[in-house]
């Protein structure tokens, strides 16, 4: 049944991966695409920067031979003139999406997932782009259905589905460029509270077995200002055998005990922050705790 499983989500993302790069597949007229075949994913999720889960397959086994490798970068350096700078060799372990916004390198990422990333309200939609500026080339399937990364104000980088990764000047690449579409990091709120430096509107944690424990530290941040003292509040809603909070300075000690048959909840923490006597802000996190 195992097997079966990964046949399927095999040949899902082959499919996906045909229908959305044609040109690719087309123009290289040696792809093995039987190669592809015998690569073993599996489902996950990675979050966004606000912690939303975006889904993903992880890269379990099995790639290009070495010598398709080498072959795909210098079809394709003879494609484009000799323009393209080599980063990473052709793999079937990740592609544009994946690099692009979640920085991976073991998951490949289909559309819409990463459409989530602005959705949220991770990344903003901006029309003066500058290095580091994520691009999304507008539409859902190829020539339009790719990311890449703004290397300057003429190049670009990104990953040409699972052939190689190139920086490359903005026209040269497989896909149209009609209908790009540029998006920057959100910048935080004035005041947050989250599982770490990144802002998160909630976290999420699985306490696993009857009778037990989890426990989640969260910290407090001002973007702008510079509290210098803190005073944390909790509320839970939900079932569970206990819960607590410990603070120490920007730092709340978050502890839930489920037992049996209770179904979790969610521990609302607040942060009210101040600079000497001056109240500066006030933030709340979502701490979903479940069985």
């Amino acid at each position: 049944m195992k097997s079966i499983k990964h046949l399927f989500l095999t040949i899902y993302i082959f499919g996906s991966l045909v229908a959305n790069a044609q040109q690719m597949y087309h123009e290289y007229y040696n792809y093995p695409i039987f190669e592809w075949l015998y690569a073993n994913y599996s489902t996950a999720t990675t979050p966004t920067p606000k912690c939303n889960p975006v889904s993903v397959y992880n890269w379990n086994s099995n790639d290009w031979t070495p010598g398709t490798k080498t072959d795909m970068i210098s079809y394709y350096q003879n494609q484009y003139g000799g323009r393209l700078t080599f980063e990473s060799e052709g793999t079937v372990k990740y592609n544009c999406h994946a690099w692009a916004w979640g920085g991976l390198t073991l998951s490949w990422m289909n559309y819409p997932s990463q459409v989530l990333y602005w959705n949220d309200g991770s990344y903003t939609q901006v029309y003066t782009p500058s290095a580091g500026t994520k691009v999304w080339y507008g539409g859902a399937k190829y020539p339009y259905d790719h990311s890449a990364i703004v290397v300057s104000s003429t190049k670009f980088s990104s990953k040409w589905g699972s052939a190689p990764r190139f920086t490359h000047n903005i026209d040269d690449s497989p896909y149209d460029v009609s209908q790009l579409k540029y998006y920057q990091l959100s910048p935080p709120p004035l005041f947050y509270v989250s599982i770490g430096s990144g802002y998160c509107l909630h976290s999420t944690i699985n306490v696993g077995s009857s009778g037990g424990y989890a426990s989640r530290s969260l910290y407090a941040y001002a973007s702008q200002s510079n509290p210098n003292s803190y005073v944390w509040s909790a509320s839970w809603s939900g079932q569970c055998a206990n819960w607590s909070m410990t603070p120490v300075g920007n730092r709340a000690d978050c502890n839930v005990t489920l037992n049996s048959g209770q179904s979790g909840g969610t521990l609302s923490v607040t942060c009210d922050m101040y600079n000497g006597g001056t109240f500066l802000g006030t933030a709340t996190h979502l701490l979903n705790v479940y069985p």
